[in-house]
């Protein structure tokens, strides 16, 4: 299942604080609206559930109202935006000017004071729901969590980024995701250990491939790393491909297929064409997933024994033990990104 970007529905934040003595921000434009499809056999596109913001935004008792984009108010409390936002702080440090600001009366109390801000009302809402102490929202893709890191850098909130570093690398985004994306937006965000995360998660991957995808459907998101970051994940692959590569070339087999009067040898007719392949596997993906994997030793021996259907079972029965030693060996080479670009840069 796939889920639709943001881009369109969220202005990207600027990274420049609110001006301090105005409180009105301009509103985004709004995303064009999609005809629909003209075929009859086309399913148009799943709409979202309708937006409705948590019910605590809505107390009579809030100090402030933050009024978004879309003219939705949130009544809110001051002291928590402050504890929460070094720019929320700040704002409200300042004296208020002599002119009285914009007030929104209220038949159960006094005028409230108003906040306009250029965030849309579903946004606010996440944002609200991670600075107060209410379940926090979970989030499945990354489309939904760039938005929020631009809000938590805009507004100055380390604890919203703490909260969503967490589910950046969650099992669930990295499944569905590219990992080159999540690399891209930990750079991005300067978070070290979603890097060495995200970064190993690239060398299951053929990079310069999902670099290409990325330019042609995310351009944006590659603008927002370092030449240097994408650096030291190449370095990392190919740093890696070599230690492995040395491994794979010193692999030495055992055996004699007995079966019949095939007599095979598997030193002789079967590692160098295993070698040979694992060589061109690991340099796209210097990691053991693929070519310790059942299909792929099977597919290299059924080239060299045609002539013996039992080769590749004795084949595997015979060197599982150097294969797992290989694996394990494979496994243990540095993947910490930071270490490797580091280490290389110093040289």
């Amino acid at each position: 299942m796939s889920y639709p970007t943001r881009t369109g529905q969220y202005m990207r934040p600027t990274s420049s604080p609110p001006t301090p003595t105005n409180f009105s921000f301009s509103v985004p434009i709004p995303p064009p609206t999609r005809s629909p499809p003209t075929s009859s056999r086309a399913q148009l596109p799943k709409t979202k559930p309708p937006f409705s913001k948590h019910p605590a935004f809505d107390n009579p008792e809030a100090d402030l109202i933050l009024r978004t984009a879309d003219k939705v108010p949130f009544r809110v409390f001051r002291r928590i935006l402050i504890e929460s936002s070094d720019i929320f702080r700040d704002l409200f440090s300042i004296p208020p000017p002599p002119s009285s600001p914009s007030t929104a009366s209220s038949s159960d109390g006094p005028a409230v004071p108003v906040l306009d801000i250029p965030e849309p009302a579903r946004l606010m809402n996440d944002f609200l729901l991670c600075i107060y102490p209410l379940p926090s929202p979970r989030y499945t893709s990354i489309e939904e969590l760039v938005p929020m890191f631009d809000l938590a850098r805009k507004y100055a909130s380390q604890h919203v980024v703490d909260l969503l570093r967490s589910q950046l690398v969650s099992p669930e985004i990295m499944r569905k995701t590219v990992a080159l994306r999540v690399y891209a937006l930990a750079c991005k965000e300067d978070l070290e250990y979603e890097k060495r995360i995200a970064a190993a998660a690239c060398l299951e991957i053929d990079i310069d491939k999902a670099a290409l995808y990325m330019e042609a459907l995310w351009p944006e998101e590659l603008k927002n790393w370092s030449a240097l970051d994408l650096t030291r994940l190449i370095r990392l692959r190919d740093t890696r491909f070599e230690l492995a590569a040395e491994l794979v070339r010193g692999l030495e087999g055992k055996g004699v297929c007995t079966v019949g009067t095939c007599r095979h040898d598997f030193q002789a007719d079967y590692f160098p064409e295993f070698q040979e392949a694992a060589l061109l596997e690991l340099r796209k993906c210097p990691t053991s997933k693929v070519v310790f994997s059942h299909t792929f030793v099977t597919s290299c021996l059924n080239k060299t024994a045609a002539s013996c259907f039992s080769c590749a079972r004795e084949y595997l029965a015979t060197s599982g033990m150097i294969l797992s030693h290989l694996k394990r060996r494979i496994d243990m080479l540095p993947d910490n990104v930071l270490e490797v670009g580091r280490a290389s840069e110093e040289r």
